[in-house]
């Protein structure tokens, strides 16, 4: 059994405002990629932490990895996949204020 590693880029862009007035981060362009590694693109707004749940089980996403470093580029490495399996994954961004931002969940198959 192969094990891949996907790694996820974040890059900077779209801009929504609170009812407070408080800029939230906000999730858009997210795509993925079918190569060697699965590379899942998205833009953000605002410097935020990101979180990626994921896991075989499209009810249950019971892995997490993220980077706790506020910024506007994120790369993050989900370890330990394994070759012809499908995975689900939902990204979660938060802000310094604390507003949240969710992907849908997604899928991908690794090679």
């Amino acid at each position: 059994m192969k094990l891949f590693k996907v790694t996820i880029l974040f890059l900077v862009m779209l801009v929504s405002v609170c009812a407070e007035g408080d800029v939230k981060p906000v999730l858009a362009n997210i795509s993925v990629k079918s190569t060697a590694m699965k590379v899942v693109n998205l833009t953000t707004n605002v410097p935020s932490i990101v979180a990626i749940k994921y896991g075989t089980n499209y009810n249950s996403l019971s892995s997490v990895s993220g980077d706790a470093v506020i910024g506007t580029i994120h790369h993050v490495t989900l370890a330990n996949l394994t070759a012809g399996t499908r995975y689900f994954y939902k990204i979660i961004v938060t802000d310094k204020a604390g507003n949240i931002d969710r992907s849908k969940k997604e899928s991908f198959v690794t090679n």
